[in-house]
């Protein structure tokens, strides 16, 4: 009935002015009453009959009806109107400063609705505001109870985190693109809910039907029935709407009943349904079943054992099969005893054969809640469990959710966001067994309105699609060097989404690595087998295109390494002398445990080591000191004992499941360069406290300038030492052979120190040793102090030294440092000097022998460059063994 209709009714029904007064009380008990039984439009329109009268012509307290008056509207979802009176009443309570009960509700209810519109960022933030007021300040006005307190503190709590979660994703408006179902024959000007869809068939609910004329014009949840759409093609094209009202069957489709949701079970051997009706202040539901007597004939309805007798409902149900018991399950809803909140979600075992149902149990938490959970529907595909609940996060009343079935349980449930959800109430999510066709029931704005004059009501079925090609890659990564008796690799892929029917997609066998991309659909899982019982690998995986990563993510890929825990190895031990290998020595591998590993097979050098674990490699020779004339300078040292803590390392080279390989002995190598000059230019500033000139440590005189002033006195040498053959030659060999051959040496010395620093490993470094020696002449003081010039001389022309654009001096630092050449200065004085020279002999200080004391020793550790890495196998980037090509020991 329109507004003008109703008014005009109500106003007949009032008698003369002097009897407004009781006729008003009667109008007010009228809508109480209808508000009690949910009939909110008709409690709604008498309220505002009254209302348009003076305070003084009925009972009640204004505020208090304009409260009712604005409640009612919010709850026939006339949400423009209740937006306008409570937001009137908020400001009227606050100017007259009645910060009270009906002021507190009044704010909460808003903020209600502001969420719900989420019209504009602005809506959110007053919303959020007024959230926070009763949360903080008027949960204790809105009632003496304590309970009701609490419940209202929660209740805004819960409305701070949907707004929040609505800000976080820029609200739900302008997201709203579900396609609501525009013929009329389905969504009609009264609610229409809960879909199902079999094949081309729509079932639903309709609150259209009801036998009072006076009664036809308005919303109601007292009554209502199952239909039938059938969408069939018409000649002409697009698609004609059959619809069929389904025969009734006490209590099935009785009038003055509400026939809600029916669900078939797995066999279709079994409906079951709910039916509700109007009891006292509450809907009380119960659930139905009828067994199949053929296709599309049902059985009369029987009233299942499973109704909670009282004041509990019991409703909504929905068909799931459980693979891990075998066992069909019905789920329902209700809010018997043992609920956490509301209503709860419950399950059930269901009889295929009997119809009957047992073992009743909570789903509990996480899926139930201190809030209400309703309208279950299972995925069997998926094993999802899509639901409706008022708990957050969410974007304002009544928001979907979904939680996968796994073994561990119920995972944590998932807003569904939009355009699924609105800021109103969405609920009866269903979707086709592929998982691609959705449909749900909703009362956002765009759904058809009773009464068009009314921006009202009510709940329309929408619809969207979903795309669901996916792709899967599987890569099977496999041995390149063969173990023995190695075998093909099987793999198979199938879908195991249906316990009860499996579906094989790929079955192959090969040696060979496996690269394939299969087609494949979302809400499905795939089974991955990869095994090689030869080595016995076997990798067995799901893929879970459930979750929600593969709403957007088109492609899922496994890539599986199958390859061994082990590497067979046979080992030859020596070392590399000009491309050859020179066996030495008995090899012999053991774990950290001590614990000797037996050869495979009983074959000598061939073993197989884990990965990821420690072996000691001992290795025995004849010698552990070489020197190699003609191919290596200095003195090699090699170290047959320290190839301790090995590891064989997962990530790199695995592919490398046999190798045959050579480990040479690691080797240090010792160079040492003589280098004769003298520094007889102290620097004044660094005198020794009491000393005199030449006690000082430090110069200004540079190595080249000290070197050419010491060659400028071979003639000095000649004429202060006997003019005898041997020591004239002696003299003539020492400054034109061994002091340039002293500067040479240093400067090739100073290259090789950039090239092997540039080699070294992350843990490596030079280790330079810098002595600095005198003749016996001076005394401790002086030549100490003379050792230290020395030293600093011929650093500071290493430092200066460059080679392919690198400056040693960046590479040199001291002796525990981060550097990679490190020095460590000796200064000896005459402590290495051969004391030869006669003490206090004036002549003695150019004899040949005091000039050979003048001299610094630079004493060179090089490690290994280049070695082989045990770990590595000397194995390239592509893991391909290069033992003889790139191996750069000292003996090579």
């Amino acid at each position: 009935m329109n507004i003008k209709m109703l008014s005009l009714l109500l106003a007949l029904l009032l008698p003369p002015l002097w009897g407004v007064s009781q006729s008003l009380e009667k109008v007010l008990e009228a809508g109480d009453e209808a508000y009690q039984s949910r009939d909110y439009f008709t409690a709604f329109k008498c309220y505002e009959v009254v209302l348009e009268y003076d305070d003084d012509k009925y009972s009640r307290p204004q505020r208090l009806l304009a409260f009712q008056y604005g409640l009612s509207a919010q709850r026939f979802n006339y949400f423009s109107k209740a937006d306008s009176v409570f937001a009137n009443l908020m400001v009227a309570s606050e100017d007259n400063n009645r910060i009270d009960s009906i002021y507190a509700r009044t704010v909460y209810y808003r903020a209600q609705l502001l969420l719900s519109k989420g019209e504009s960022e602005a809506d959110y933030s007053l919303a959020k505001s007024l959230f926070e007021k009763v949360e903080t300040e008027l949960s204790s006005k809105v009632s003496a109870d304590p309970v009701l307190q609490e419940r209202y503190r929660e209740a805004a709590a819960a409305g701070i985190q949907k707004v929040e979660y609505s800000i976080q994703r820029n609200g739900w408006l302008e997201k709203d693109t579900l396609h609501r179902l525009t013929s009329n024959k389905i969504n009609s000007g009264y609610s229409d809910l809960a879909p199902v869809m079999e094949g081309d068939t729509l079932y639903f609910s309709s609150l259209r039907f009801d036998n009072n004329p006076l009664r036809r014009k308005r919303q109601s949840t007292t009554y209502g029935m199952n239909l039938r759409a059938v969408f069939a093609p018409l000649d002409t094209g697009g698609m004609d709407t059959l619809l069929t009202v389904l025969p009734t069957a006490e209590p099935f489709n009785k009038e003055d009943q509400f026939t809600l949701h029916r669900a078939i079970s797995p066999s279709g051997g079994w409906m079951v349904f709910s039916v509700c009706e109007s009891v006292e202040d509450s809907i009380r539901c119960k659930l139905y079943k009828r067994q199949s007597q053929g296709p599309g004939i049902w059985g009369e309805p029987q009233l299942m054992e499973i109704n909670q007798g009282g004041r509990y409902t019991t409703t909504q149900p929905a068909f799931g099969y459980d693979c891990a018991t075998e066992a069909v399950v019905l789920y329902f809803v209700s809010d018997r005893p043992g609920t956490l909140g509301g209503l709860d979600i419950w399950q059930a075992s269901f009889d295929e054969a009997s119809g009957t149902a047992n073992a009743i149990t909570n789903l509990g938490e996480p899926v139930n809640s201190q809030w209400n959970e309703s309208t279950p529907f299972y995925h069997q595909l998926s094993s999802t469990l899509y639901f409706c609940s008022d708990a957050p996060p969410g974007y304002g009343m009544y928001d979907l959710f979904k939680t996968l079935k796994t073994e561990e349980g119920w995972s944590q449930p998932d807003n569904l966001g939009a355009p699924y959800n609105s800021g109103f109430n969405d609920m009866y999510f269903f979707t086709s067994e592929e998982g691609s066709t959705v449909y749900l029931s909703s009362d956002r704005p765009r759904s058809r309105r009773f009464d068009e004059a009314i921006d009202a009501c009510c709940q329309d079925i929408f619809t969207g699609q979903r795309k669901l090609d996916r792709e899967l890659y599987v890569e099977v990564i496999q041995c390149d060097q063969k173990p023995r008796g190695y075998t093909d690799t099987e793999l198979k892929v199938i879908d195991v989404s249906d316990c009860r029917q499996l579906d094989t997609l790929l079955n192959t066998a090969t040696m060979d690595d496996i690269a394939e991309t299969l087609p494949v659909r979302q809400y499905r899982q795939y089974r991955v087998i990869a095994s090689n019982p030869s080595i016995g690998a076997m990798v067995d995986t799901v893929i879970d295109l459930r979750l929600a990563h593969f709403d957007t993510a088109q492609t899922a890929s496994v890539i599986i390494d199958l390859l061994p825990d082990y590497v067979e190895l046979a080992v030859s031990t020596g070392f590399f002398l000009e491309g050859e290998l020179i066996e030495i020595g008995e090899v012999t591998v053991e774990d950290q445990s001590g614990n000797l590993l037996s050869a495979v097979e009983g074959q000598s050098g061939l073993y197989r080591l884990a990965f990821d674990r420690a072996y000691n490699i001992g290795v025995s020779v004849d010698s552990t000191e070489r020197t190699i004339q003609g191919v290596l300078p200095g003195v090699v040292t090699l170290y047959p004992d320290t190839l301790e803590g090995v590891y064989f390392p997962k990530a790199q080279c695995q592919k490398v499941c046999y190798q045959e390989i050579d480990i040479p002995l690691p080797a240090d190598q010792r160079r040492e360069v003589r280098v004769y000059f003298h520094n007889d230019k102290p620097n004044r500033a660094g005198r020794v406290p009491g000393g005199f000139r030449g006690y000082t440590s430090v110069t200004d005189q540079s190595f080249d300038d000290a070197i050419e002033e010491y060659l400028a006195l071979d003639d000095t040498y000649f004429e202060n030492n006997p003019d005898r053959d041997t020591v004239q030659s002696r003299i003539r060999l020492f400054f034109e052979r061994d002091i340039e051959e002293g500067r040479d040496a240093l400067i090739e010395l100073s290259k090789t120190l950039i090239e092997a620093a540039g080699e070294l490993e992350a843990d490596q470094h030079i280790q330079v040793e810098i002595q600095g020696l005198c003749s016996a002449r001076g005394n401790k003081i002086y030549n100490d102090s003379l050792a230290l010039r020395r030293i600093q001389c011929i650093q500071e022309y290493m430092e200066k030294q460059e080679w392919n654009g690198v400056r040693l001096g960046d590479l040199m630092g001291p002796n525990g440092s981060n550097a990679k050449v490190r020095i460590i200065p000796l200064p000896l004085g005459e402590s290495k000097a051969s004391g030869n020279v006669p003490g206090g002999d004036e002549d003695g200080k150019y004899n040949i022998a005091a000039a050979t004391d003048r001299r610094v020793e630079l004493n060179v550790v090089l490690p290994e460059q280049n070695a082989p890495k045990l770990s590595l196998f000397d194995l390239d980037e592509d893991c391909t063994q290069t033992n003889n090509e790139t191996r750069k020991n000292p003996e090579q």
